[in-house]
């Protein structure tokens, strides 16, 4: 590959994302899966994007995505719980084909949870016991490594398709992460595309 001027490319994106697994605290554990509406009923806000430095051989990206939840049960009252989850990958990417490039990067996986009591709520016995009023807050973060291919498989001079496929954690922050993107893009003009695609995500932490 020959290296050209660097090119700035913004991808701000949206997903209708549909969750399935379980939370486990000690020996508890429950479901979380969940559909497009049961999320965006409790949405406080998010964003989701990515922006590309790439100049035909090497490339840098960033990509950011954040949500912030109100998951409070309507039928308990005096008790609030609000979460938030955010994923921010930083990756570099070399061209090894035409229309291929591998990428290697880290991706932060930041969760937190705040329980908020404005009178005396129970506390379960499986976390300790007892009784608080006011707020508690939890927090877990952490930072693993990630390797990917990204491919591009033009159909025509307007229309094509894009791959991406990472695999991360490595038991460094999740025992496994993997990450499958596949879109198809329209070329609407010289500086300007459209895309839409399946995603895949699947993480395993302890």
């Amino acid at each position: 590959a020959v290296a050209g001027p660097w090119e700035l490319t913004v991808n701000p994106y949206f997903m209708l994302p549909t969750t399935g697994g379980s939370f486990g605290i000690g020996r508890f554990e429950t479901d979380v899966s969940s559909s497009p509406s049961d999320l965006f009923s409790k949405l406080n806000w998010g964003f989701m994007g990515a922006v590309e430095l790439n100049n035909g051989e090497w490339g840098v990206a960033l990509e950011a995505n954040y949500l912030n939840i109100d998951a409070t049960d309507d039928t308990v009252r005096n008790l609030s719980l609000n979460g938030r989850q955010g994923v921010y990958t930083l990756s570099v990417l070399k061209r090894i084909h035409e229309y291929a490039e591998v990428y290697v990067g880290a991706r932060l996986t930041d969760y937190g949870l705040t329980l908020d009591c404005n009178t005396v709520c129970p506390v379960p016995a499986i976390a300790g016991g007892g009784t608080f009023t006011g707020e508690r807050t939890r927090d877990r973060s952490w930072v693993e490594p990630l390797v990917g291919l990204r491919a591009r498989l033009p159909f025509s001079e307007s229309l094509g398709m894009v791959v991406a496929a990472d695999v991360g954690g490595f038991s460094v922050g999740s025992d496994i992460g993997v990450n499958v993107w596949p879109q198809l893009a329209w070329k609407m003009s010289e500086g300007a595309s459209l895309m839409a695609g399946y995603r895949v995500i699947y993480v395993q932490y302890d």
